[in-house]
């Protein structure tokens, strides 16, 4: 089966849906198929999927990727962006595939189309003002809401780079180990604020 290779230019931070949903079609019916959609900064095999789209079938919803056929016996796959998508999106360029997956048989699965998905920079944007590192592939806010009330975040400086070491929680203190594992530091919560001493170990301030 032939793969359809095809690029897109999208707008960081626009959505793309309705009529503006990305297509793409192809020969066959796909309509019964598990679809998912899937956006990557590289084509590492372990590297986070930085969008993904997926339909009912696949656990989904047909507002993610919407599969019809016409009379002609072609499948267009309709694949809905929202702004949350690709506001934090860094990088100039992506790679994207879309892959069908027999609902009755996950080793029928078949890449439908790959390609590059070409990020164009908004101007302005939620995260104006904020330094992000020249390293970032995307920006991940941290929202209050993942968090319970009282707690606390610790960020310093490791090995040149900054980095989460710890986090304060309403009963206990945590930091990270050797092999870079969150685990509960054995001491009494006697204050809410703490500080690395000069081997790495958060003590109270």
């Amino acid at each position: 089966m032939k793969r359809i290779n095809k690029d897109f230019l999208i707008h960081r931070g626009d959505a793309y849906l309705g009529d503006d949903r990305i297509e793409i079609k192809k020969q066959g019916d796909y309509t019964q198929h598990k679809l998912t959609f899937v956006v990557k900064a590289d084509k590492v095999l372990t590297s986070d999927r930085l969008v993904e789209k997926m339909n009912t079938l696949a656990g989904g919803s047909d507002d993610g990727i919407e599969a019809t056929l016409d009379a002609d016996g072609y499948t267009t796959f309709a694949i809905s962006l929202e702004c949350t998508d690709t506001q934090d999106l860094t990088l100039p360029g992506y790679y994207y595939d879309l892959v069908a997956e027999d609902a009755d048989d996950s080793t029928k699965s078949v890449t439908i189309a790959s390609g590059n998905l070409r990020n164009e920079y908004d101007v302005q944007s939620p995260f104006d003002g904020l330094d992000l590192p020249d390293t970032a592939e995307r920006l991940l806010p941290i929202l209050a809401s993942n968090f319970e009330d009282q707690e606390i975040i610790k960020v310093e400086v490791v090995n040149g780079v900054k980095t989460y070491v710890g986090t304060d929680l309403f009963d206990g203190v945590f930091q990270l180990d050797a092999n870079g594992d969150l685990m509960p530091v054995e001491q009494p919560l006697t204050s809410m604020y703490y500080e690395l001493d000069d081997n790495g170990d958060i003590q109270p301030r």
